[in-house]
């Protein structure tokens, strides 16, 4: 069951205060009438659902705040349901008018003035007075004051019916409503049975109110229950607070004892993951440094064979520069012994290039075993023409023998052998030479041989010379040498 309390009248043009849903009908008590007060009683349907209404108006010495005449109040109840006890609704609305005096009203006499506008200004006093309002009622109805409205309460002949106050009972109140639709009553209306029926009203009345009182003093004591039920629980809620902020404060460690051991996890497998790319790159550094330690390797035994060969070139070049001087000494001492042949004949030596005029097939046959040798026509000339103009110290000579050192390994020893053939050539040439002078047929006949020796020789060590690209050399100081003794010998 759910009851409503609608306020509404004329403060200052007509205002309603309460439920909004259906101002239309509440807007039909603003009329004129001349009735002092009176309880209607009609039901009505409201967006399908039905209502029972209560209203209490009052008309007659109600004014305005401006001091308009014609103003009016009314209290209106309306139920879900029907409530019989029509004299209990009765006293429940006299009870709100009589609130009202003191809070929106000037009482002068048995008139009364709006002091407000409008009655939203006393918005917390109306609120207070229905709240008392629902409390009488849950305190004064019991559950059999009610019934539900069914469709007989609409199935009449719309007509209003006026009826004293103590003539009203639940059942012939019901009739009314159910046979005429509307019923007025107020305790201003005529009675005849007026005296009789007071007495029992009143005794009906005084057994109400005791009874009331009874139902009031149980209510107070199951509210004190309640109240103190509600200070238990309040402080069993108070204790749950306690536990709960507990419960939070732990959460919020666990949470961030969670985000850090997130975090500490996540910095775990950075660096894990550091660790494999440094594993991996110590790996690669390892292999590289395998790689670099077998090249170290390769590259201390080449320069252990490379010092060895410096070595033995060192050996060599000591070796070369003592065969250039015994060379040079035996270059001295052959133009010597010529001299001293020149000498002991009495002839002088013919120019070199008429000799070879003389006997052009043996410079032919002379040349014949260098056709591929490095050496050109141009060089030959050269050196025979130049051959008593020569000085094994002139800058030439000291260039081609620096130039010797940075040559490779094997054409320092090919050089040395190829000097060493021609140094047993100019031996052997100056044994020859020195036996000319006992017997001259002997001495051209060794000469002649030494000639086709020296010949073969000098093709073979020439022939060296080009396939090594060996060509300025010590060997050209015994290869002049060589060719002056034939042409001695050719010349005599």
């Amino acid at each position: 069951m759910t009851v409503d309390l609608i306020l509404h009248g004329v403060p200052n043009g007509q205002d309603i205060w309460g439920v909004s849903d259906d101002t239309h009908y509440i807007s039909t008590f603003y009329v004129q009438k001349d009735e002092r007060e009176y309880l209607s009683i009609e039901a009505r349907k409201v967006a399908g659902k039905p209502y029972c209404y209560y209203n209490f108006l009052k008309y007659n010495g109600v004014t305005a705040s401006d001091e308009r005449a014609g103003a009016y109040i009314g209290i209106t109840l309306r139920f879900d349901a029907y409530y019989k006890d029509i004299l209990n609704v009765y006293q429940l609305c006299e009870i709100v008018y009589n609130n009202l005096l003191d809070t929106i009203f000037i009482k002068n006499g048995e008139n009364v003035k709006f002091k407000i506008a409008k009655f939203v200004e006393a918005e917390n006093e109306l609120v207070e007075i229905k709240k008392k309002l629902f409390n009488l009622i849950n305190l004064s109805a019991t559950a059999k004051d009610f019934m539900p409205i069914n469709d007989s309460f609409f199935s009449n002949d719309s007509k209003t019916v006026k009826a004293f106050l103590l003539d009203c009972t639940p059942d012939n109140v019901m009739q009314a409503i159910v046979k005429y639709g509307k019923v007025e009553i107020s305790k201003y209306h005529p009675s005849v049975n007026e005296a009789k029926k007071l007495r029992g009203v009143e005794e009906r009345y005084i057994a109400t109110i005791a009874q009331k009182d009874k139902d009031l003093q149980n209510a107070n004591s199951q509210i004190e229950d309640l109240r103190l039920e509600q200070n238990r629980l309040q402080n069993e809620l108070e204790d749950k607070k306690s536990e709960i902020k507990e419960l939070n404060r732990l959460v919020t460690e666990k949470e961030e004892a969670i985000k850090n051991n997130e975090n500490a996890l996540s910095e775990v497998d950075s660096y894990i993951q550091k660790c494999n790319e440094f594993q991996i790159e110590l790996d690669n550094a390892r292999s590289e440094n395998e790689q670099l330690r077998s090249l170290i390797s390769k590259m201390e035994n080449t320069i252990k064979r490379n010092e060895q060969a410096v070595k033995e070139s060192d050996t060599m070049k000591r070796q070369i520069h003592e065969l250039r001087s015994h060379l040079h000494k035996q270059n001295i001492e052959i133009e010597r012994i010529k001299t001293e042949l020149i000498e002991s004949q009495g002839k002088s030596l013919p120019p070199v290039r008429e000799s070879n005029k003389r006997h052009p097939h043996k410079k032919n046959h002379h040349n014949k075993g260098r056709q591929s040798s490095s050496f050109t026509e141009e060089h030959i000339d050269y050196d025979m023409a130049n051959h008593y103009d020569y000085n094994p110290g002139t800058t030439s000579v000291r260039d081609k023998i620096s130039r010797f050192g940075s040559f490779p390994l094997w054409q320092k020893i090919t050089a040395l052998v190829i000097v060493l053939a021609l140094f047993c050539l100019s031996v052997i040439c100056i044994v020859k030479l020195c036996s000319s002078n006992d017997d001259k047929p002997e001495v051209e006949q060794a000469t002649k041989t030494s000639y086709i020796n020296i010949e073969d020789s000098s093709i073979d060590a020439d022939t060296e010379v080009e396939d090594y690209e060996i060509e300025d050399y010590e060997d050209e100081e015994a290869e002049d040498a060589i060719h002056t003794t034939i042409n001695d010998d050719e010349y005599e």
